[in-house]
């Protein structure tokens, strides 16, 4: 099981050709992205047509965390192929959390340390060019349709009147995006990343 950006699969043997890229293997599929092995130590992501968007986005904000120390896959390159957006990350090998905690139950003790411990380390940092988690956390309210008009005012007014903070937010912090390597954690899959007060992250992380 390996992992890169977000995606973890079991890996498959073959060899795909796309655009005189020779890709190792398809190692995840996702609704916006596919990730390939390209070789022993980078991964690339491509971006289905219709979140090209999103690939601009991915690769400034990942960009960003990567320069302040966290332990994730480290980002490369924001390329093109035929005619798609594509980010080069470094290929993890590893396996999720959760799969260790299940192969190993006696550690799950240790890991729930650790992975406390990661989530502090996050929330040491500060990144700029990140949305705020109240910004985040209005703009689903607003998106939300069973809501009321007057009861969305009330909750982004109740919102407003909570602490802020400028800390980094990983905002969908669980042990399925934590790929573990020689017991090391590599935290993935920062699309959601935010900054704000940690126990926003921290709350979101209970509720996960």
């Amino acid at each position: 099981m390996t992992g890169v950006g977000g995606y973890w699969t079991n890996t498959l043997h073959n060899t795909i050709l796309i655009n005189r890229w020779q890709m190792k293997e398809l190692i995840g599929k996702g609704r916006t992205a596919d990730v390939y092995r390209y070789d022993d130590n980078k991964a690339v992501k491509i971006f289905h047509r219709d979140f090209t968007h999103l690939a601009n986005e991915e690769y400034i904000k990942v960009k960003n965390i990567d320069s302040v120390g966290i332990h994730a896959p480290h980002v490369y390159e924001l390329i093109e192929i035929n005619s798609q957006k594509a980010i080069i990350y470094e290929f993890v090998h590893g396996n999720n959390l959760i799969y260790e905690m299940q192969k190993q139950p006696l550690k799950v003790n240790h890991y729930s340390k650790k992975l406390a411990e990661s989530h502090a380390k996050i929330h040491s940092k500060s990144v700029s060019g990140l949305q705020s988690v109240k910004e985040s956390l209005c703009s689903e309210i607003i998106n939300v349709q069973s809501l009321k008009q007057t009861d969305k005012e009330k909750i982004m007014k109740y919102i407003a009147s909570l602490s802020d903070g400028n800390s980094l937010c990983h905002y969908d912090f669980h042990p399925g995006n934590i790929l573990v390597s020689n017991d090391k954690f590599n935290v993935i899959d920062w699309m959601t990343a935010v900054t704000g007060n940690p126990c926003a992250d921290v709350c979101r992380t209970g509720i996960i």
